[in-house]
């Protein structure tokens, strides 16, 4: 039995415009945020937690307590709530991804769990919304820490106890959209299949040790296939 771990945004869920307006409105609301550069991937750790404390401690001078940080990732879902009460959150299952799902589940050979740089409350809302958290035996998120490589290591750990066996290194594959995902998988000495449309970041990919990178899951058959060693 194969454990197979899932990044959220970008692989299963697209990615919402709401999500972003939620997040830059609580940094403004919860400590008066109002500049802050939006290409998360300049960030040290592209993971919830890790952003937020990059973010206020470039706009303190110093590192954020563990109070400011709360403070605004609190507000942060609260926004995303609030958007999804007024029917303003959008986000969408990725065109195949639930087909897929389903055959691995029926498959009976796969254990999946979640590996998410989104903190759980987060990550939970967006699974509910989408009807994707049946799934998932187990999850790890940035809650768990800010380090990408560590969020995936506590996954398996996760659903190693969820299941009650482990799973050898290649025994595991973490399926993710971005190259700090093909670099955790990396130094966890896990297999990666890439699913991403950006023709750069799929190449990067490949250089890191992905097995495959597909532009989506339109190709179900493919991806079973590598997803099976």
């Amino acid at each position: 039995m194969d454990l197979l771990v899932w990044d959220i945004d970008g692989t299963l869920v697209d990615a919402s415009a709401t999500e972003e307006k939620a997040f830059l409105s609580a940094l403004r609301d919860s400590c008066g945020v109002t500049s802050v550069p939006c290409d998360w991937n300049t960030y040290e750790n592209r993971t919830d937690t890790g952003v937020v404390y990059e973010i206020l401690k470039r706009h303190h001078g110093r590192a954020p307590t563990n109070a400011e940080t709360s403070a605004v990732l609190s507000a942060y879902v609260a926004n995303l709530k609030n958007a999804i009460l007024r029917k303003e959150y959008c986000a969408a299952v990725a065109v195949g991804t639930r087909d897929l799902l389903t055959s691995l589940r029926a498959a009976g050979r796969f254990v999946m769990a979640l590996s998410s740089g989104s903190i759980e409350e987060s990550a939970v809302l967006k699974l509910r919304h989408t009807r994707l958290e049946s799934f998932f035996v187990a999850g790890a998120y940035s809650d768990d820490s800010y380090e990408r490589a560590k969020i995936l290591q506590r996954s398996i750990q996760k659903a190693e106890i969820a299941i009650g066996c482990q799973f050898p290194s290649l025994e595991v594959c973490f399926i993710g959209d971005q190259v700090c995902d093909a670099r955790a998988a990396q130094s966890l000495g896990v297999r990666l299949v890439g699913i991403t449309e950006n023709e750069d970041r799929a190449r990067e990919m490949l250089r890191l040790g992905a097995l495959r990178v597909f532009p989506g899951y339109q190709d179900a058959n493919e991806i079973l296939g590598t997803l099976s060693p």
